[in-house]
């Protein structure tokens, strides 16, 4: 007795309109399937690959798409992998982006919220930065300054 791969043999095996371990019957009865690649899976419900909906992702021939669920995790839709979010910013209640920290919360990143400012310490939420080559632009801050002596935190 023999044996083949499972690519040769979802090529040779027939068919009839079902999906399964991420490939799809072309048509009914078909001698071959199509594979579903990178931020789609196989449905055997309408027989075709479909893409992966935002906070889920693929890396290609599944059956379905896998949550993204770690810490400061989120996707959009046929989505290959997960991102995480950045310092300055923390996922949305959807899992699809992410949103900038309000003022007093900071975050430095791959989390899933803003963490709060410690009593004397503050964050407006942006600050103007200067980069490397001496360029102005607006940073989203990931961390909290120290109060002034004469000034006081916002609730």
């Amino acid at each position: 007795m023999w044996f083949l791969p499972p690519t040769v043999m979802a090529l040779w095996t027939p068919v009839e309109s079902i999906a399964a371990n991420g490939y799809v019957s072309t048509t009914s009865n078909s001698t071959a399937c199509e594979y579903c690649g990178a931020g789609t899976k196989a449905s055997s419900t309408t027989n075709s690959c479909e893409d992966c909906l935002a906070s889920t992702y693929s890396v290609g021939g599944t059956d379905s798409c896998s949550p993204c669920s770690g810490p400061g995790e989120f996707s959009l839709d046929s989505s290959p992998y997960c991102n995480v979010v950045g310092a300055g910013y923390e996922v949305n209640e959807f899992r699809n982006g992410t949103d900038p920290c309000s003022s007093n919360f900071f975050s430095v990143g791959a989390k899933d919220e803003c963490e709060a400012c410690l009593e004397g310490t503050f964050n407006n939420g942006t600050y103007e930065g200067i980069i490397a080559d001496g360029t102005p632009r607006t940073v989203l801050a990931s961390s909290c300054g120290k109060c002034r002596a004469s000034t006081a935190t916002l609730p």
